[in-house]
């Protein structure tokens, strides 16, 4: 039999027989549909979840907790735990790691507010802060108000009484000089010299993150204006705040009298900035940790964020970071990860099943197919047909049935797509991250779902077609 001869009777066959075939189509569809449906749902969630929310080719690096580290750091006075500058160039040199970036937490409290001539209330919340090198986030910023730099060499230091005394773009900024602050709890005030001077604003950087969560969760509560990274690159004096070191909503760690007022500018928008709170040049932070912490708070760095050339190379450099001496502060992105696997995992059994059932469904169908062709099966075996022709004659016709499925599986697991979109869009409120549609329709989830419809339905009919293929062309011609 030819090959446009085999078409010829596939075609007649499924034409003949569209109702039956149809019929069991409809579960290969639906389990297509659920399949590609829920693949596209998994696909979206990980493009979210491992590239805004947790980006899995990150981790950040801790030095071992070590008591005796610590003990040792109380009795000599300084710093002995973190990570020093020797250390970053061992984690860069790390086989996988394409960039490092140190970071400095701010160590000791203060609160910040302001932000009323913005949003339109003033904002008071306990400061949580890091700092880090400027030059590594130096080509991320595009046109800032205020360079994200230490920008006290260019201040004038003028002595001052009030704000108008300092050149344009400077305030009036009290400072004090002698030990930090911490060694200041029984002194007498008057002991300290302190003294007025004119200062820039500390830039400051926001994360994307903490952005989304104040759009989506904060600000809708509160009455306050949403902002974006344009808005926020427009309005320069709107975006100044004020953090009083030392001070602490939940309870005073300086002496009142030694708590000092900070001007800060938000300068922009990055993925390097800290999570949930803000950013500042290391410099700073290093020099306030040791006015108000001391020097043991100044010395070293608190961790180091390390980015790995792809996420698949993430358990190798994790391995050799141990190896090397180091420790992971928290693994959350591989979990979030191992969740979103697990849930994929969980739709596509479900998905299978369907299928599965749909798959048997086809075995019935052409089963029956066989016995209502027994006639026409002799026939042609009694004018030639071989026993493989008669085989692929029913598996063609499996295939195409099953092709047809996976199309038609697809279209509805699309269509479902859209509908579930403009649900959730309308009617779910908005949280960070909130994506503009849950599902992403990648070009191997088409292919791998019409790849399984026709196996699944080719499989379905393979006893059948070996059965038709058996049959002995005198008794079904009797």
């Amino acid at each position: 039999m030819t090959l446009v001869g085999l078409g010829r009777v596939v075609g007649q066959n499924i034409w003949r027989n569209s109702t039956s075939l149809s019929i069991s189509a409809v579960g290969i569809a639906a389990g297509i549909a659920l399949f590609g449906l829920f693949l596209a749902l998994v696909e979206q969630v990980r493009n979210v979840v491992e590239g805004d929310i947790v980006p899995i080719d990150q981790v950040e690096v801790v030095p071992l907790s070590s008591d005796l580290q610590r003990l040792a750091g109380s009795l000599f006075g300084e710093d002995t735990f973190g990570l020093s500058d020797e250390d970053v160039k061992t984690i860069s040199r790390i086989p996988g790691v394409v960039e490092v970036l140190p970071r400095l937490n701010l160590k000791f409290s203060g609160v910040s507010y302001g932000g009323k001539a913005l949003v339109g209330s003033e904002i008071r919340v306990e400061t949580i802060a890091d700092g880090i090198p400027p030059e590594q986030v130096a080509d991320e910023l595009v046109a800032p108000p205020v360079p994200f730099a230490d920008r006290r060499p260019s201040q004038s230091n003028r002595i001052c009484r009030f704000d108008i005394d300092c050149p344009q773009g400077e305030y009036c900024e009290t400072r004090f000089e002698g030990p930090p602050a911490t060694d200041l709890a029984d002194a007498d005030p008057l002991s300290v010299r302190r003294y007025r001077a004119c200062a820039l604003p500390v830039p400051t950087l926001l994360s994307r993150y903490l952005l989304e969560f104040y759009n989506t969760m904060f600000a809708p509560g509160h009455g306050y204006v949403q902002l974006n990274e344009g808005l926020l690159r427009v309005a320069q004096k709107e975006l100044e705040f004020t953090t009083r070191l030392g001070d602490s909503i939940m309870g005073q760690e300086a002496v009142p009298w030694r708590q000092r007022r900070v001007r800060m500018q938000i300068t922009g928008v990055s993925e390097k900035s800290m999570d949930l709170g803000v950013t500042f040049p290391i410099a700073y932070v290093r020099d306030w940790n040791d006015e108000y912490a001391g020097t043991k708070g100044a010395a070293r760095y608190s961790s180091v964020s390390v980015r790995a050339r792809s996420k698949e190379d993430i358990s190798d450099v994790i391995r050799l970071v141990r190896q090397a001496g180091f420790d992971i502060k928290s693994r959350m992105a591989e979990q979030v990860s191992s969740m979103v696997e697990v849930l994929g995992i969980i739709l596509l059994l479900i998905a299978l099943i369907v299928i599965t059932i749909a798959g048997f469904n086809i075995m019935h169908t052409f089963l029956m197919l066989v016995l209502e062709r027994k006639r026409e099966i002799g026939l042609f075996r009694a004018i030639g047909a071989t026993r493989a022709n008669i085989r692929n004659v029913f598996l063609l016709e499996a295939a195409v049935v099953g092709l047809l499925a996976g199309l038609l599986g697809l279209f509805l697991a699309y269509a479902s797509s859209l509908v579930f979109d403009t649900m959730l869009v309308t009617m779910v409120p908005n949280f960070p991250y909130k994506p503009t549609t849950f599902f992403d329709f990648q070009p191997w989830i088409v292919a791998t779902g019409i790849g399984f419809a026709v196996v699944f339905t080719v499989v379905g009919a393979f006893l059948p077609s070996l059965r038709a293929a058996r049959l002995d062309p005198v008794r079904a011609l009797q």
